[in-house]
C-alpha cells in the first residue's frame, strides 16, 4: 500500500511540475521509504534492548551517589517510592485509591494516598498519607487502642523497587513479612562495625541497631554486658546481642514502653510505660513471667535494687516499691501529702551501689527541682534542691558522690552536671566548676565510668566523655541526632556506649 501510494503521488507530481521535479521527488521518496522500512524492522529489537538495559540497571548494585541521583530524577519526574513496614509482620497492606497492588517501594505520583493496614485481632489502621518524597512509613497495630504511624526518609538506602505482577483489582492485600525480615534484623556490614578487646578476644559490634518502628525511649545493658534491652513507643522491647547486633527476642508490651531494666542476675528484664503496668520477662525464653499493676498514671522509670528482690517504679507524682517474688506492693509513696512534697514526673531512679549511705538512704530519684533520697525502713525522704528539674541521676561507684543532669535551665550561668558529696549533702565546688566551655549544656543523661573519675553525658546532638577532676571533655561522640537523644546506656565495664534517637540506636567504643 505504501509503494502504490508513492507511485500515484510521483505520477501526480510529474504531471504538475515536469520530469526534473519528478525525478527529484522520486529520489526523495525512495530514500524516505528505505528509512521507514529500516525503522519498522529495528523497532522491536530496540524495545527489547531497552528492556534488557532496564533489567540490568535494576539488578546491578549502585553506589550511593548513583542512588541519590536516581532519587533526584524520580523527584523531577513527580514519582516517589512508598514502603510501609508493619507490626505484626503478617498484616495486610492496601492502598485504597489506586488500582495497582501495593508492594514495598511502589512508585507513585506525588499526591495523597489512602493507606489501610489490617490484622485479625488488632484494630485496623487507616490514614491519608502525603507522598511527596521517597517515604518509609512504619505502622504498629494495637489490640486495645488505635495504631500509629511513624514516617522517615533515608536518602541513601532506597527501598527495593523491583515490581511484581500487578493485578487490576483495587486494594489487593499483600504479605509484608519478607520485607520486614530484611529491614528489621539484617546483619550489619563489616565496614559498619566497631571492635573492642575483651581479654584476648576481639568482639565486633555494629555502630547502628535498627529494628524498632517508633521512637526508642529507654536502653539498658545486661549485668554481663552481652545484651542490650531497648524499649520503644512501638510497644516493643528488643533484646540485642551487642557483639553482632542480632535480635534475641521481640517482647510485645502492647503499649508504649518508657522504661526497661535488667535484674542483677540478668535473668529478668522489666518493661513499663503508658499502660500503667510493669511486665517481667524471662530473658532466656522471652516468656512473660508476671504483670504488676498499681500505678494510677503512666510509668516513667524502673530500677531493681542490688539484690533483685525489690523493684522501684516512678510515675506521675507517685513511687512504688514492689516485692519481685510475690508481685505485691511494699511501699507506695505519693507526693503532696503530709510527708512528701510534690514529685512531678519521676524520670530517673538510681540505687546506691554500696547499699545505703550513713543515714540509711538507699536510692535516689528525680523530682521537681531536685533529687530525693529515700530510706525504705523509716520511709524518710531527703530532698537535694536544684533550680532545674533533673532528668537523670547516678551514684559514683564508691557511693561517695551523686551527680545529675537536667534538660532545661532557668539561669544562663548554671551548667551541669551537679556533683554533690553524700556525707555533707552539699555541692562539691572543686568538682562543679561551671565551666561553660568544658561542659555539655542541657545534660539529660549522666553516668559514671567504673573508675569514678569520668562521666558520660548526653546533650541534644552529641555525647561526651568528661574528666571530673580537670573539667575537660576528653572525647566527643557525634551523630547521635540533630534534634534530641532520647536515652543512653553505658556497659557495666564502661567500654561501650549506646544512645538512641528516634527509632535508631548508635553504639560507640568509649576507650
Amino acid at each position: 500500500m505504501k509503494r502504490l501510494f508513492l507511485i500515484l503521488f510521483i505520477i501526480l507530481m510529474s504531471m504538475t511540475f515536469g520530469c526534473n521535479t519528478m525525478k527529484a521527488v522520486e529520489d526523495d521518496m525512495s530514500s524516505l521509504l528505505e528509512h521507514m522500512e529500516i525503522d519498522s524492522l529495528s523497532s522491536k529489537p530496540d524495545e527489547e534492548s531497552k528492556d534488557v538495559a532496564s533489567s540490568a540497571a535494576a539488578s546491578s548494585p549502585q553506589t550511593p551517589e548513583k542512588e541519590s541521583l536516581n532519587t533526584a530524577n524520580q523527584s523531577k519526574a513527580g514519582k516517589h517510592s512508598l514502603t510501609i513496614q508493619v507490626f505484626p509482620k503478617e498484616s495486610t497492606i492496601k492502598v485504597m485509591n489506586i488500582k495497582s497492588r501495593y508492594y514495598p517501594g511502589i512508585q507513585l505520583p506525588s499526591g495523597k494516598y489512602d493507606i489501610l493496614v489490617e490484622h485479625e485481632g488488632y484494630k485496623s489502621y487507616r490514614e491519608w498519607v502525603n507522598v511527596d518524597y521517597d517515604l518509609i512509613a512504619k505502622v504498629v497495630l494495637k489490640k486495645s487502642e488505635e495504631a500509629y504511624m511513624a514516617k522517615s526518609f533515608d536518602p541513601i538506602k532506597q527501598p527495593d523497587s523491583k515490581k511484581p505482577e500487578e493485578p487490576a483489582s483495587m486494594g489487593t492485600e499483600t504479605d509484608s513479612s519478607s520485607e520486614l525480615d530484611e529491614t528489621a534484623e539484617t546483619e550489619p556490614e563489616e565496614s559498619a562495625q566497631t571492635s573492642i578487646t575483651q581479654g584476648s578476644e576481639v568482639v565486633q559490634f555494629p555502630s547502628t541497631l535498627s529494628g524498632h518502628y517508633g521512637s526508642v525511649s529507654s536502653l539498658c545493658f545486661s549485668p554481663d554486658g552481652s545484651l542490650l534491652a531497648s524499649g520503644s513507643y512501638d510497644s516493643m522491647v528488643i533484646l540485642w546481642k551487642i557483639d553482632d547486633g542480632s535480635v534475641v527476642h521481640h517482647l510485645n508490651h502492647e503499649d508504649r514502653v518508657a522504661a526497661v531494666d535488667f535484674s542483677p542476675d540478668g535473668r529478668i528484664v522489666v518493661s513499663a510505660g503508658n499502660d500503667q503496668a510493669i511486665k517481667l520477662w524471662d530473658v532466656a525464653t522471652g516468656e512473660l513471667l508476671k504483670t504488676l499493676t498499681g500505678h494510677t498514671s503512666r510509668i516513667h522509670s524502673v530500677a531493681f535494687d542490688r539484690t533483685g528482690e525489690t523493684l522501684v517504679s516512678g510515675g506521675n507524682n507517685e513511687l512504688i516499691l514492689w516485692d519481685v517474688a510475690t508481685g505485691k506492693i511494699k511501699n507506695l509513696i505519693v507526693g503532696d501529702d503530709k510527708l512528701y512534697p510534690v514529685f512531678g514526673s519521676i524520670k530517673a531512679i538510681a540505687f546506691n551501689p554500696t547499699g545505703r549511705d550513713a543515714d540509711g538512704y538507699e536510692f535516689a530519684f528525680s523530682c521537681l527541682q531536685g533529687i530525693a533520697l529515700f530510706n525504705p525502713e523509716t520511709k524518710q525522704l531527703l530532698k537535694l534542691d536544684d533550680i532545674s528539674t533533673p532528668n537523670s541521676v547516678a551514684y559514683r561507684p564508691d557511693g561517695k558522690y551523686i551527680a545529675w543532669g537536667a534538660r532545661h535551665h532557668h539561669r544562663k550561668d548554671e551548667y551541669f552536671p551537679r556533683i554533690v558529696r553524700l556525707d555533707t549533702r552539699e555541692r562539691d565546688l572543686q568538682l562543679s566548676k561551671d565551666d561553660e566551655l568544658a561542659k555539655a549544656d542541657r545534660v539529660f543523661y549522666i553516668r559514671y565510668t567504673p573508675d569514678g573519675n569520668r562521666l558520660v553525658m548526653l546533650s541534644y546532638n552529641e555525647a561526651v566523655l568528661y574528666d571530673i577532676k580537670t573539667a575537660h571533655i576528653l572525647k566527643k561522640f557525634h551523630g547521635t541526632s540533630e534534634t534530641s537523644v532520647t536515652d543512653a546506656a553505658l556497659s557495666p565495664d564502661g567500654h561501650i556506649l549506646a544512645a538512641s534517637a528516634k527509632d535508631m540506636i548508635r553504639v560507640w567504643k568509649i576507650d
